[in-house]
């Protein structure tokens, strides 16, 4: 079977011993087969089975040993549907109120 890697990053981290500590806590989950963990870059790499460790599994263990891993963008909700008619209606009345300032003058 092939493995998955995810990359995540780590915040926190500023020894080796943390990437250590980092590094224990991602292996002890269930079909992780490797970690190596960057200090450097402040990332975690993780070898494994695919539908094992996802990112909420990754983030509590990184956690429970005194560390984070940031929000991401694919962790984040969608936009809302609204928010484009939103922008849309705001730029056309700001686009109307200068219309009428310089046509006023």
């Amino acid at each position: 079977m092939d493995l998955q890697t995810t990359e995540v990053p780590i915040q926190g981290m500023d020894c080796a011993d943390c990437t250590r500590h980092v590094q224990h806590a991602i292996a002890e989950l269930p079909g992780v087969e490797s970690v190596q963990v960057y200090l450097a870059s402040e990332k975690a790499v993780i070898q494994h089975q695919p539908g094992s460790a996802d990112i909420t599994d990754i983030r509590k263990a990184v956690s429970s040993v005194g560390y984070s891993v940031p929000q991401t963008s694919e962790d984040s909700p969608a936009p809302s549907q609204y928010a484009k008619p939103l922008l849309t209606l705001l730029a056309v009345l700001f686009g109307v109120i200068i219309f009428v300032a310089l046509i006023g003058e």
